[in-house]
């Protein structure tokens, strides 16, 4: 895949990311409501949820910036290649002329927001292969992808 020039991609959506920004807010939130109404009862106790709330939004920021970089479905000139996870990755590299089908799907946010689910389904196999959720640009993807195919 190296020497493939990549003819599609599609990652996921920002909406996606929300719900982990929003934790990061809501702690800082409770840090800064325990700050002022000075409901510890010593300074150390502050300072150790302090530095509890501080780790755990430091992972939740790496756990986002690895998954916007290594979260992604493309296609190249011969085959679709997708990876998702970060702990429990799954990974996807198929020749485009073993492609079955190819869709995609959305709810109301996924409507609202611009995102999809696109599903690859491989020649051979009763179930979908691979299941990509939040993509941005899936509708692009996907018709590129079946305009290789025809």
């Amino acid at each position: 895949m190296k020497n493939e020039k990549i003819v599609a991609e599609c990652r996921r959506h920002w909406f996606h990311y929300v719900l982990y920004v929003l934790i990061i807010l809501f702690l800082f939130y409770d840090l800064i409501n325990e700050l002022i109404y000075d409901t510890y009862a010593s300074y150390k106790d502050f300072l150790l949820v302090a530095f509890i709330y501080s780790i755990i939004s430091i992972i939740i920021v790496i756990s986002i910036i690895k998954s916007y970089k290594n979260d992604y479905l493309r296609m190249t000139e011969t085959q679709i290649v997708g990876h998702c996870g970060i702990i429990r990755t799954k990974t996807l590299f198929t020749p485009i002329l073993k492609i079955q089908s190819i869709g995609y799907t959305n709810g109301l946010f996924g409507k609202i927001f611009g995102y999809h689910t696109v599903i690859v389904d491989n020649a051979g196999s009763g179930r979908a292969e691979f299941v990509f959720r939040h993509a941005a640009g899936a509708k692009n993807f996907v018709n590129a992808v079946q305009k290789r195919i025809s």
